[in-house]
């Protein structure tokens, strides 16, 4: 008859707080409950020890593999990324800083006059605010984006920051899907709010917090370098970040500069603000995925301004197969947006 507890194989294999427990106290335990005598007590105990030792050893050496398989799945993913971030960029010095010819590189400060536009332009209150239509209209066209699977983002903006990125990457589709995203923006206020925003862990995917007053908090020296990049993890995986220095609204000389095809997925919040927009649909490479918002109200700010669904297919079916029109326009209010999907089309 032994005198040691009898311990289950299951309590044996799984309990790790018994394994730690067993092993500090199993020698103790056979000193004060196995007599000198109680020669099978002595062996079954000493059984359990070795088997709990055994299963020690078996959980230490998996979570040593996990730690190895995770590091390598990290190494490629960066290495991966690193690709990503350079194969779509053709003039290498072009990009590089210094600023030359006023396209994708240069530093950006938060300094006289920079500083004070930004805080006068205060982005987050204008197109930002959970409370205003542009708020709603980021959330519609973010919801419409976690649709697509999008993996290779390049988002061009004119004026109005980082806004959609945030709602956006606070999309759970959007972050299962996203590998890369690139933020282009021509206005240097406007580029500091994107920099604020994909550079801290708390706000990219916080549209709710307030960048104005957050921006308003950046110590002077607080600047940004272009072109620049970052790598981050999103759900269980790594997703490279860009925000890059580009004025859209001339496209032709952004293709000598880029390869755009390099990309699945372009997005524009305000692409009504540009005039060029023909010119711009057809720069961009076919069958890839484009989301984008036009006005239906006018503004200084608006080239073009649609009334009807008909107007929007009329102006942009030679170049898009057009796979979807939403409209959005607040109760009350006749200032409203349609939100537009649809295909490149091959070019002819």
């Amino acid at each position: 008859s032994g005198s040691c507890t009898p311990l289950s194989s299951r309590q044996a294999l799984h309990s790790k707080r018994y394994i730690v427990w067993m092993l500090s106290r199993g020698e103790p335990l056979l000193k004060k409950q196995v007599s000198s005598r109680d020669v099978p007590g002595k062996l079954y105990c000493l059984w359990v020890i070795i088997l709990l030792m055994l299963s020690g050893v078996i959980l230490l050496a998996d979570q040593l593999a996990q730690l190895r398989n995770g590091r390598r799945k990290f190494q490629r993913e960066e290495a991966q990324l690193q690709i990503y971030m350079s194969e779509w960029k053709r003039d290498r010095e072009l990009w590089a800083s210094p600023h030359q010819l006023g396209l994708g590189s240069g530093e950006v400060k938060l300094a006289e006059p920079v500083r004070e536009q930004a805080l006068q332009l205060q982005l987050w209150k204008q197109y930002g605010d959970p409370a205003s239509m542009y708020s709603k209209r980021n959330a519609l066209m973010a919801a419409l984006l976690g649709k697509l699977s999008p993996k290779r983002v390049f988002d061009f903006s004119v004026g109005d920051g980082p806004l959609f990125a945030q709602v956006a990457f606070s999309e759970k589709l959007v972050r299962a899907s996203i590998r890369q995203w690139v933020h282009a923006e021509a206005s240097r206020p406007a580029l500091l709010y994107a920099f604020l925003a994909l550079d801290n862990g708390l706000l990219i995917a916080a549209p709710d917090r307030d960048l104005d007053t957050a921006i308003l908090l950046q110590p002077p020296e607080w600047d940004l370098k272009l072109p620049w990049s970052r790598s981050t993890t999103m759900q269980s995986h790594r997703v490279a970040l860009e925000i890059v220095e580009v004025d859209m609204a001339n496209p032709t000389r952004l293709v000598e500069a880029a390869d755009l095809s390099r990309f699945d997925t372009f997005v524009a919040a305000s692409f009504g603000n540009y005039g060029s927009d023909l010119e711009i649909l057809a720069k961009l490479p076919p069958n890839s995925q484009f989301v984008f918002s036009v006005p239906n109200f006018d503004d200084p700010a608006h080239a073009h301004v649609f009334h009807d669904e008909t107007h929007i297919r009329q102006r942009y079916g030679s170049a898009l197969e057009i796979s979807s029109v939403q409209a959005l326009q607040t109760q009350g209010e006749k200032s409203g947006f349609f939100i537009v999907s649809g295909i490149v089309k091959e070019k002819s």
